[in-house]
């Protein structure tokens, strides 16, 4: 009497397949918690970056927003002496980038400097601040000026970076 157990496992994985996002795999849901302070450390340093006041202290960037502190990713195109810990080094096409904490670096003489993910990049969670489009049929997120396309990589949703536009 095997009979009774293939139909089961079918049934089982005919509910994964149809349960699942594109017959696939469901979108990640990453909950993030919004870290948000009265008082920044004494020894943060004020940045000023297109007239948006920062404070920094080991890497970590706040932003005063009603009166208390709120953390922030550091700003694109902001300089930065020292990589933050646990920093990964990326290679897409000839470029060398560094990232970190969901923030592409590149580096230059004096440091390092945030830009936008490159082009043909991975990534395995969406920014906050996504939206989703519809364009021809295909889904697309759009987030801070880049849009992403879900793939499947090892059996996993990843997004790639396929278009970057520029901010001026």
């Amino acid at each position: 009497m095997k009979k009774p157990s293939i139909i089961l496992f079918s049934a089982f994985i005919l509910l994964l397949v149809l349960g699942s996002h594109d017959g696939i795999a469901q979108r990640k849901r990453v909950v993030r918690k919004t870290v948000v302070v009265n008082t920044v450390p004494r020894s943060a340093v004020k940045v000023r970056h297109h007239r948006v006041n920062y404070w920094v202290h080991n890497n970590v960037y706040y932003r005063r927003t009603n009166g208390r502190y709120v953390v922030v990713s550091p700003p694109r195109g902001i300089r930065v002496t020292a990589l933050p810990l646990g920093y990964r080094r990326v290679v897409v096409g000839r470029s060398v980038y560094f990232y970190a904490g969901g923030n592409y670096y590149v580096e230059q003489q004096d440091g390092y400097i945030t830009v936008p993910p490159p082009v043909g990049a991975l990534v395995e969670t969406l920014p906050d601040s996504y939206k989703q489009v519809e364009v021809e049929g295909d889904t697309y997120y759009i987030a801070e000026s880049v849009q992403y396309k879900a793939i499947i990589k090892d059996g996993e949703v990843w997004y790639e970076v396929v278009k970057v536009n520029s901010v001026s």
